[in-house]
């Protein structure tokens, strides 16, 4: 049970999830999720780095991990999600589930044994703190030039990171996000800010296609190298960002072509 509770705090869980809202979803909502998200990452590896807190033993490990151990990062993405969704819906149910499903993750970490209940509780606070940022920095509507501000923030520490352990290679992919997401969103939001909400059946279908199709770049570039996997990363960051006004322009040529 645990090990399938972990992984539903694993950025291979929240990099999917959070295209799909973008994109099929809501557009601004996702854009919030995926500012809060990456700044609390990028804050939680350079804490990694310069902390270079170590785990519990290996022998005592029940699933793979890598990096220094404080603060989690499964608890980080967790508890930044879950405030973020909280804060912009301000729904009770929301945060009873959100706050279960954090618990869940973050006891899952220890009792897997690949992190120490500081860890986590670390965790908590630095996703916590970060959403709490990034919500009150953009008034929880996407803007210029707040939004780019912080995937900047987000740049720069990462690259902070990656500069101090080279061999440590989730600073590298995370500064490769950051950069997709830059250019990605300062685009959208300055030039197709009307296609930031939902359209016509036909757009959700085109969207969740493009964005299916840009999932699979991270997937299949998963064994590149350290470098490769940060372009990879800021190239599906990127095509994720632009999925929305290529949808809406893919559907409504479609529309026109059926009349």
């Amino acid at each position: 049970m645990c090990k399938a509770i972990t992984l539903t705090g694993d950025e291979t869980f929240y990099v999917p999830l959070l295209a799909l809202v973008y994109a099929v979803y809501r557009g601004s909502l996702g854009i919030s999720l995926v500012s809060s998200l990456v700044l609390a990452s990028s804050s939680t590896v350079l804490l990694k780095v310069l902390i270079d807190s170590p785990r519990p033993p290996p022998s005592e490990w029940l699933v793979e991990a890598s990096g220094p151990g404080f603060p989690s990062g499964h608890a980080t993405l967790t508890a930044a999600f879950w405030t973020t969704v909280y804060a912009l819906s301000r729904s009770n149910l929301l945060l009873f589930s959100g706050a279960l499903h954090t618990l869940a993750v973050s006891y899952s970490r220890v009792a897997l044994g690949v992190h120490y209940w500081q860890d986590v509780i670390g965790g908590l606070l630095v996703g916590s703190l970060s959403a709490l940022a990034v919500y009150l920095y953009t008034r929880g509507r996407p803007s210029l030039p707040e939004v780019p501000l912080v995937f900047l923030a987000s740049a720069l520490m990462s690259l902070a990171a990656a500069l101090m352990d080279p061999s440590y290679d989730s600073p590298a992919k995370l500064l490769g996000l950051s950069i997709g997401s830059l250019a990605g969103y300062a685009i959208v939001i300055k030039r197709y800010s009307g296609h930031l909400e939902a359209g016509s059946p036909a757009y959700r279908v085109t969207a969740l296609a493009l964005v299916a199709a840009a999932v699979s770049i991270p997937v299949t570039g998963e064994s590149a190298g350290t470098a490769w996997s940060a372009a990879i990363l800021a190239l599906y960051a990127f095509l994720v960002a632009l999925s929305r006004p290529a949808a809406a322009a893919i559907a409504g040529w479609a529309t026109k072509r059926l009349d």
